[in-house]
């Protein structure tokens, strides 16, 4: 289902290796005219399936790679297995013709002159406490998730050549891109944006096909926006959407709790503001809560800050 395929397409002799897999997946896709299904976080309630087209994913590849001529590997901090990373980490290296690396935070990055990094904007946040520079020419990109300013500034100044933050959703693929520290989004190629109601907005495609927009954004121009809020109000931690209100109510039903509200905090993670009833030790009511969180929230759910 995910690659829109069927056993028809298999010979009488299945692949026996994942490589093989692999090439099955691909000559079926040669033409370009199939469809990849990717599912949404889930992170409340079930993930729901994306469809794209092939040609669509390949398209987007293909422009972002004239935005990054120059480039002599890519240095992969995300998996493949969801949009951002196969556009960024498989889709746009072969498209550039560029050797893709994968790293991960906690280990040796190895960076060179003429890497383009891809990493969600938590992985930054570790890396411009970690690295005290960077190599020359070397160029970031963020996605999966709100960029802070302040993190985006201390890797500039650490001397990263230049940061994109991309816009997109699972539903739509990449939206619209910006230079950090510019403000404004501006639209890729295959966008427009099209008046929905009384000051809001929608995408429409090359096709005259209307997608809803993951947030509420204001126009700038006739190609650029900025987003000023998410119509579902999600927040995304570490590249997953969390409900902050969801998680609220389930900490409003801790035995101790009088109210609580819960905020994306600048470190990236959420933050919950506790009222205790007024018999409850704080100390020990935090005790109770973590026990309850362990069992009852995913680790990307968890406040990792609180206050009473």
């Amino acid at each position: 289902m995910a690659f829109d395929l069927d056993d028809s397409l298999l010979s009488d002799d299945p692949p026996q290796t994942v490589g093989a897999w692999v090439d099955w997946v691909m000559h079926a896709h040669v033409e370009g005219n199939g469809r990849i299904t990717v599912a949404t976080s889930g992170s409340t309630g079930s993930p729901r399936p994306c469809v794209h087209d092939v040609v669509d994913m390949i398209d987007e590849a293909a422009f972002v790679a004239t935005q990054f001529t120059g480039r002599r590997r890519v240095v992969a901090l995300v998996p493949a297995h969801h949009l951002y990373g196969m556009i960024w980490t498989a889709l746009l290296p072969d498209a550039l013709g560029v050797p893709v690396v994968v790293r991960a935070i906690g280990a040796s990055l190895g960076l060179a002159a003429g890497d383009l990094v891809i990493a969600v904007p938590e992985q930054w946040q570790a890396l411009v406490r970690i690295v005290r520079r960077f190599p020359m020419d070397v160029i970031g990109v963020s996605s999966a998730g709100f960029l802070n300013d302040s993190v985006a500034a201390g890797l500039l100044a650490a001397g990263l050549t230049r940061l994109v933050d991309v816009y997109s959703s699972s539903e739509t693929g990449g939206i619209a891109m910006r230079d950090v520290p510019a403000n404004g989004y501006d639209l890729l190629p295959r966008w427009r944006l099209s008046e929905h109601g009384d000051e809001d907005w929608r995408l429409v495609d090359r096709h005259g096909r209307f997608c809803d927009l993951p947030d509420y954004v204001e126009r700038i121009g006739e190609s650029a926006l900025r987003p000023v809020g998410r119509r579902d109000g999600a927040v995304q931690v570490g590249g997953r959407n969390v409900w902050p209100e969801r998680v609220a109510n389930m900490l409003r039903t801790v035995d101790g709790v009088a109210d609580v509200a819960v905020r994306l905090h600048a470190q990236g993670r959420l933050k919950a503001f506790v009222v205790p009833d007024l018999d409850r030790d704080p100390a020990q009511l935090s005790a109770r809560i973590e026990q309850v969180m362990v069992t009852r929230l995913a680790d990307h759910e968890r406040p990792k800050g609180f206050r009473f």
